[in-house]
């Protein structure tokens, strides 16, 4: 049965003692489509008032009879806020910091995207799609289930709560491991890297970077021994000028750590001249794109053709966008 009420407080007096008032507005108390009881603040008019709470009766009965979409408020709550509240949820059932970290950042990554912004925003298609295009960036078929297991768990979490009629990942599953068979790398001569970077520096565009910028971007990534996503996680501000150095931050070290790692004065030099006038927060590689492509790979395939320099040579052995952390020793 709804109830309406207005609420009472107290203030401090001229005297110093407490006075009690009331609010102004009206407030209902009813019971909500989920079982909960729920108070929501309404008017200052007490016969609209008791219209609004009749209403919310009704409609919470509706729902719970299945007359009506008792999933409705929660459809309307931008996954980000569900989001947070699973995290919550992680940590109080007492899942360890490490895990929650896992989980949490694994979710958002899938969630932020495929730019789903709302429960009914989630397609199974897109989350393939994702997916797909992290394992053609280097990703492994383990960490790539990974996440697909880390929003299904927060979609679990959500039927479970009673914020959603089901899982619409449900029906997805990961690959299998042992298929991953990951080819083997090599690094590059120092003559292949000199070509590399002069024949790039004055190519086309692509996957909106100039050449200049991918250039710079391959020229980093051989002299620090950077990832692909560390790299990409990089913005102006990463980069201190005055100690040569640039700075990885935790959430996306590989080994979760923060790194900071030295940088050539030559390196610093060119860095510096091509950030100018950028803001401290602007992503440090990715062109026109929103951030650094996934496909690192397919990149310095293209520009490793431009310069005569084999993808895979006689050995079997391949030069992909992972290959200049292998040059990075090898130098």
């Amino acid at each position: 049965m709804a109830s309406i009420f207005k609420q009472k407080y107290t203030v401090a007096g001229k005297n110093g003692k407490r006075i009690c008032k009331q609010s102004a507005s009206w407030y209902i108390d009813y019971k909500a489509a989920d079982g909960n009881r729920k108070r929501v603040k309404a008017f200052k008019d007490k016969a609209a008032t008791a219209q609004l709470a009749a209403k919310l009766e009704k409609e919470s009965e509706l729902a719970q009879a299945g007359i009506v979409d008792r999933f409705k408020e929660h459809r309307k709550t931008p996954l980000a806020e569900h989001l947070e509240e699973f995290k919550d949820s992680l940590i109080n059932k007492g899942t360890t910091e490490k895990q929650v970290f896992l989980v949490y950042n694994r979710t958002k990554a899938v969630i932020d995207s495929c730019k789903f912004i709302y429960v009914t925003d989630i397609s199974g298609s897109k989350t393939q799609k994702y997916l797909a295009e992290r394992r053609g960036g280097g990703l492994s078929i383990r960490s790539s289930n990974f996440y697909l297991q880390a929003i299904k768990h927060f979609l679990n979490w959500m039927e479970a709560d009673g914020r959603t009629g089901e899982n619409p990942l449900a029906f997805l599953r990961g690959q299998n491991p042992k298929e991953d068979i990951r080819h083997d790398r090599r690094a590059l001569e120092v003559d292949e890297m000199r070509r590399l970077l002069e024949t790039t520096v004055a190519g086309q565009i692509r996957f909106g970077m100039t050449g200049r910028e991918r250039a710079l971007l391959y020229h980093l990534a051989a002299e620090s021994g950077l990832r692909a996503n560390e790299l990409r996680s990089l913005t102006v501000s990463s980069f201190n000028f005055e100690d040569c150095s640039v700075a990885v931050k935790i959430g996306y070290a590989k080994n979760r750590k923060p790194t900071l790692l030295p940088l050539k004065h030559g390196t610093a030099a060119e860095l510096k001249s091509f950030f100018r006038g950028k803001m401290a927060k602007t992503k440090a590689f990715g062109g026109t794109y929103k951030q650094l492509t996934r496909q690192t790979s397919n990149m310095i395939k293209a520009d490793l053709a431009d310069a005569g320099i084999d993808y895979v040579d006689e050995s079997g052995l391949y030069a992909d966008f992972h290959s200049l952390r292998h040059t990075t020793g090898s130098l």
